[in-house]
């Protein structure tokens, strides 16, 4: 299959806007993450098969083998973690700077989390408990759905 765009990034794109789109039917205001909706979208394509795997894999970045998907998703965390999140200060930046020191007073923070929570009951195949945590770092957690108020508790 030809690919529809030049970049992921540039599907990406695609994908916020569409999905940007079909939030704006009334005049309701809307927050989310398309990085975080995607990013899960990802991680479901890293388990799905058939038809499910090529809806989301057009949803995502249509034309692109499913190697290239996670490598752009395994990036994008990465870099979001190297170059975003919150850092603590070393004793060597307060000492060279002085006691009023703040790293974080002119840089933006930005912080992802990868957690998948299933059902206890399914049993999940190792390679994608594996390649899951190879390649999205999170963690799975098997949960009752039924006892609503310990799962609520998880969240």
């Amino acid at each position: 299959m030809a690919k529809k765009f030049k970049s992921i990034t540039e599907a990406q794109l695609d994908f916020t806007l569409k999905f940007m789109k079909m939030q704006h039917y009334d005049d309701s205001s809307t927050v989310f993450s398309p990085v975080s909706i995607a990013t899960a979208m990802a991680m479901m394509y890293l388990g799905a098969e058939g038809n499910t795997s090529k809806e989301i894999s057009d949803a995502l970045a249509e034309g692109f083998v499913e190697f290239e998907i996670h490598d752009y998703f395994t990036s994008l965390l990465k870099r979001i973690k190297n170059d975003f999140s919150l850092k603590v200060p070393s004793t060597s930046d307060i000492s060279y700077y002085g006691e009023d020191y703040n790293p974080f007073s002119s840089y933006s923070v930005l912080e992802t989390v990868n957690q998948v929570y299933v059902n206890e009951e399914l049993s999940l195949k190792q390679n994608f408990v594996e390649k899951f945590d190879e390649l999205y770092h999170g963690g799975i957690e098997k949960v009752n759905f039924a006892e609503a108020s310990k799962v609520a508790k998880v969240f």
